[in-house]
């Protein structure tokens, strides 16, 4: 399972958290960085990128998976292996709800009219789209990324 996102990028490098976070800005959420750089101080990512952290997180990771929280996670890795349809994008939808309804309730509130799942024209995945409040400071956000199968190359 890929996730592409072209708001939060996978394969740069992230700024500092000294430049994430400057000087007097409120910390309302903080999480692992999980485009963690050795050698640079990016280990810890705040507010905004501590909340897509999570949710890819919660998305990207199946049921079961962690010994130690076994009910973490989505099914939403097991429907990649399903065929692309309308049907599947609605579970694809209908998993993501819940899971970050599930285990981001402190956090944020979806925006159910705002968010959707729609599959993509060349048949690989899936363009995501989830609305959501952070309850703490009650900014609206948008995440949109594509979920995309695994192909094997060669």
């Amino acid at each position: 399972m890929t996730i592409r996102d072209s708001d939060f990028p996978q394969n740069t490098r992230t700024p500092t958290s000294i430049e994430r976070r400057p000087l007097g800005t409120p910390v309302f959420y903080k999480d692992l960085n999980i485009n963690f750089t050795p050698g640079v101080n990016d280990l810890v990512v705040y507010n905004d990128r501590a909340i897509w952290h999570k949710i890819f997180n919660v998305l990207g990771i199946l049921v079961g998976e962690e010994h130690f929280e076994p009910s973490w996670g989505s099914d939403l890795p097991l429907r990649l292996f399903e065929p692309v349809t309308d049907r599947t994008a609605y579970l694809v939808y209908s998993d993501s709800l819940i899971a970050i309804d599930r285990f981001m309730e402190t956090e944020v509130s979806l925006i159910y009219s705002q968010s959707s799942v729609t599959p993509l024209d060349d048949g690989e995945g899936y363009n995501v789209v989830l609305a959501f409040e952070q309850k703490k400071t009650r900014v609206v956000g948008t995440l949109n990324f594509e979920l995309l199968r695994n192909r094997r190359q060669g």
